[in-house]
């Protein structure tokens, strides 16, 4: 069997492990909540969210952070089950930007990839269009 000095394991794998542990070991217990991160995800739309992560127990969670292309606040939900990872984010509107949605379904556990939906509200010009734009999301490296 292979082992890896914990130094040399990517930053993501280490992220993506901690939060499914959390997720599944606290299960419906009264606890003080735990934040995780930052945890970051790239979208190929060009969105770049940097989040906290918070266990509420059972499988799901929620969060808070920053769209960094856009400088907007975001926060994001979402659940583990046995498909992967359902994830949803909201990006609050700026002076320059309409709010932004992007959902994600079931990410993909081993490859931390996910086929995911973003819409532009009341925003034709927007980057994901007038009817959304299909797009993919990753689990990266945070900066």
């Amino acid at each position: 069997m292979r082992t890896w000095p914990l130094s040399k394991i990517p930053t993501e794998i280490v992220a993506l492990v901690l939060l499914i542990v959390a997720v599944v070991g606290l299960g419906p217990v009264a606890a003080e909540a735990e934040v995780f991160g930052p945890v970051c995800f790239s979208s190929s739309s060009g969105d770049f969210f940097r989040v906290f992560i918070e266990i509420l127990g059972g499988d799901v969670f929620q969060g808070a952070g920053v769209e960094t292309g856009i400088a907007a606040p975001v926060t994001v939900a979402g659940f583990l089950s046995d498909s992967g990872l359902t994830i949803s984010f909201s990006a609050a509107a700026t002076i320059a930007f309409h709010p932004r949605y992007t959902i994600v379904e079931d990410m993909n556990l081993q490859t931390l990839i996910g086929n995911g939906l973003c819409e532009d509200v009341n925003d034709d010009l927007g980057p994901c269009g007038a009817d959304g734009l299909f797009i993919t999301v990753s689990l990266v490296a945070c900066p």
